[in-house]
């Protein structure tokens, strides 16, 4: 039996950190993951969702009706690309006239809709990311992982105190970064791969307190690996990350009618918020 083999496009390594250590609470079980942007050996790329956004752009140009179609990404078991849901604030001139003008004909940006609730925004800024990706809907391998407002929502539910005023409102705090790097000594966390390494395992320990406190953490979608039809349970739940490429439900399918059956939950979760 092969450990599954995972495809993750993030805005940075921070992002990365939070990302994994989510997935060793959510799959217990090995796991390969692959970061393909940031790519160290693409310096071109860029980090933050600027990379996010021309590493979609690489995709969209080679005219691929959906992720689990294109040759270079066709043997991960798993494809998840990242952006914190603050992108839906920004707009394309913050990373330059390149990505203006790549952005031409693409949904715009900003995006953000009022918070709470979180889901509006999110499910504006999907929108936004299936147009950079040229796709009309996520496929069966694929999702997008969107917290709100930002990863470090999650890294402040797993190591700070249940009762701490920075968690009031977490999911709409657009500041929450600089709100964590300005803690007093025992709790401040700066956006550094070494302080958020040092904190990944309480990322994993704290999952469940992460999925009942931040509604972009809670797990909803299941997906069996190609050798083990078992219980996967990923990002988001069916009105937030649902309406294009994941379900609510508690079934484990196997392979046999995974495709029809996946397509059946999917249309069931979109009527209920469309």
């Amino acid at each position: 039996m092969s450990d599954p083999r995972i495809a993750l496009v993030a805005e940075g390594p921070t992002d990365f950190i939070v990302i994994e250590a989510a997935l060793k609470a959510i799959l217990q079980r090995p796991f390969v993951l692959n970061p393909l942007q940031p790519e160290p050996t693409r310096p071109d790329m860029g980090g933050g969702w600027g990379g996010v956004f021309k590493w979609c752009q690489e995709f969209r140009q080679r005219g691929m009706a959906n992720m689990e179609a294109d040759p270079t990404l066709s043997h991960f078991d798993l494809i998840i690309v990242h952006l914190d849901a603050d992108v839906a604030d920004k707009r394309y001139a913050d990373c330059g006239d390149a990505v203006v003008q790549a952005a031409l004909g693409l949904q715009p940006l900003p995006c953000a809709q009022p918070c709470p609730p979180p889901f509006n925004t999110v499910a504006a800024l999907e929108t936004v990311m299936l147009s950079w990706l040229g796709i009309p809907a996520n496929g069966p391998k694929s999702l997008f992982c969107i917290p709100s407002k930002a990863t470090e929502a999650w890294l402040s539910v797993a190591t700070l105190p249940v009762n701490h005023t920075l968690l009031t409102n977490l999911e709409c705090s657009l500041d929450i970064e600089a709100k964590l790097a300005g803690l007093p000594k025992a709790q401040k966390i700066r956006k550094t791969v070494r302080e958020y390494r040092n904190r990944a395992e309480t990322v994993t320990s704290q999952w469940a307190q992460v999925k009942a406190h931040c509604t972009q953490a809670a797990p909803s979608f299941l997906l069996p690996f190609p050798d083990q039809p078992e219980r996967f349970g990923v990002f988001g739940q069916c009105s937030i990350l649902g309406r294009y490429g994941l379900y609510s439900g508690q079934d484990t399918f196997h392979d046999g009618g995974f495709a029809d059956r996946f397509q059946k939950r999917n249309l069931e979760c979109r009527s209920k918020h469309e």
